[in-house]
């Protein structure tokens, strides 16, 4: 058997270091192995360990909390809430032998979800990276004891760190297993055909 690539897929083909004799005996049934996709199973995804690094203070916010009666007050919440845009960026190292092209959401861990989408070519391995922009909302309460007549500050500090971790999952892969070849004259020969042993092409999803 010969086996050839032929665009994002592989072509298996009877050889002829045998010789043959006989009406189109030269001319082999193929095998064409194709259309490769992964499809990802999110319920599989798990993560090693989380590393944190190059963590520092983005942002210090600052309320108060005022008590204008003649006795301690601790009744009352204070809440406080920052916005901001932030970028992100992830990347992803693959090995791989096919083209995958897939688009799943996961729950990163310290991130949040994401859509992944990867589009990799054949017989590559590198890195991609991937990100967008993201809008934070901070909120937080806190329930202070204020003396009378007085006020305090309550404030909220925003750290921004790099993180990594190990992750996997599981994936499900398809393929398109195509045959060509011609038929036969008869007996078993497709029943449609009209011609002396037609070329047909069928191919299975796997």
């Amino acid at each position: 058997m010969d086996v050839t690539r032929d665009g994002d897929g592989w072509v298996i083909r009877g050889n002829n270091d045998g010789g043959c004799e006989g009406y189109r005996c030269g001319e082999k049934t193929t095998i064409k192995v194709s259309n490769f996709a992964y499809t990802l199973d999110p319920d599989s995804f798990n993560h090693g360990d989380v590393t944190q690094s190059d963590r520092h203070l983005v942002k210090t916010v600052v309320g108060w909390a005022i008590n204008d009666s003649d006795t301690p007050q601790s009744g009352y919440d204070v809440t406080l809430r920052y916005d901001t845009p932030t970028n992100w960026s992830k990347t992803n190292t693959y090995g791989l032998s096919e083209k995958v092209t897939t688009k799943n959401k996961f729950k990163w861990p310290l991130v949040g979800e994401t859509e992944l989408s990867i589009e990799i070519a054949a017989n590559q391995s590198w890195a991609s990276q991937n990100g967008g922009s993201t809008t934070t909302s901070l909120s937080q309460s806190v329930r202070p004891t204020v003396p009378a007549r007085s006020k305090i500050p309550v404030k909220i500090e925003l750290y921004k760190a790099d993180i990594s971790y190990p992750y996997e999952f599981k994936a499900d892969v398809s393929y398109d297993l195509t045959l060509s070849g011609f038929l036969r004259w008869g007996g078993n020969a497709w029943y449609t055909h009209p011609d002396n042993r037609p070329n047909w092409n069928h191919t299975f999803v796997i």
